[in-house]
């Protein structure tokens, strides 16, 4: 039983990257990240036009005590300020995800409906769409289950979907922790490409 559903969740994630294609998967994940870097940029240029139109006031004492987190996220200091930056923020993430993923879709569109090209496409869609599917239900398996069981107990009966299965859980299994490991070596890399400088001075 745990292997039959194992299966449809995985073909499932197949069948859907086969329909859209590689160019438009990685559009949709790529245009979140575009939104959110090409906002983080935007607000603090935008922001002082839109709070002199507004009449805030963006810096000043808060009067609380401010978290490393929220004096290192947000450009301004009143709570006003913070509450106009943030509605900014989202709103910019908003339209330019829209519009990343509106040109990479039309693209490839065009590219799904080349024979060869949409074809390659398609294939590589789908293997990517697996390789999503395997490594959220191995994020699932390790750490979220056990997580949820602890809380509930009467929730171990959802484990038996993975325990039970003796052919897809292993392919899972394979394809999470390889996924995760190179994950790892690229953060571990980048954080090591990141005090390079520090270490030469």
């Amino acid at each position: 039983m745990g292997d039959l559903i194992l299966f449809v969740l995985l073909l499932i994630g197949v069948l859907d990257g086969w329909r859209h294609g590689v160019i438009k998967l990685l559009g949709n994940i790529g245009g979140v990240l575009v939104g959110i870097m090409v906002a983080r940029r935007l607000t603090p240029l935008l922001l002082p036009a839109l709070a002199d139109k507004l009449g805030l006031a963006l810096y000043g004492v808060t009067g609380t005590e401010q978290s490393q987190l929220a004096a290192s996220w947000f450009f301004t200091e009143t709570a006003a300020g913070r509450l106009a930056e943030l509605v900014l923020f989202i709103l910019l993430t908003s339209i330019v995800t829209w519009l990343v993923r509106f040109l990479v879709n039309t693209a490839g569109t065009v590219v799904n409906a080349t024979p060869l090209v949409g074809f390659i496409s398609r294939v590589l869609g789908a293997c990517l769409e697996l390789f999503v599917f395997s490594t959220v239900l191995y994020f699932i398996y390790k750490w979220f289950l056990p997580w949820l069981i602890g809380l509930a107990p009467d929730l171990t009966v959802l484990n038996t979907i993975f325990t039970s299965s003796k052919y897809v859980l292993p392919v899972v299994m394979d394809i999470g922790s390889l996924v995760w490991a190179s994950a790892v070596q690229v953060i571990s890399a980048q954080a090591a490409l990141a005090y390079l400088p520090a270490l030469g001075r």
